[in-house]
């Protein structure tokens, strides 16, 4: 799936949005891919959260399509 960018308030705690993203995501992915469903998770426990401060959109996607990610 690789990196996602995205911006929220910060009253939003990280592993709520988390949650919410993997929920919504694997709802949608089983309905789309049905061998999907005999699977207990879609998604690992893990992730990675990092504050990009004021840098532009632009350039934090420029840092993750890099050739260092490849």
């Amino acid at each position: 799936m690789g990196s996602r960018h995205l911006s929220a308030k910060l009253t939003i705690a990280c592993p709520s949005l988390r949650k919410a993203f993997k929920s919504r995501a694997s709802k949608y992915l089983r309905q789309e891919f049905a061998n999907l469903r005999k699977l207990p998770s879609v998604w690992s426990r893990s992730y990675c959260f990092c504050t990009a401060g004021n840098a532009r959109a632009e350039v934090i996607q420029n840092y993750i399509n890099g050739p260092h990610h490849g």
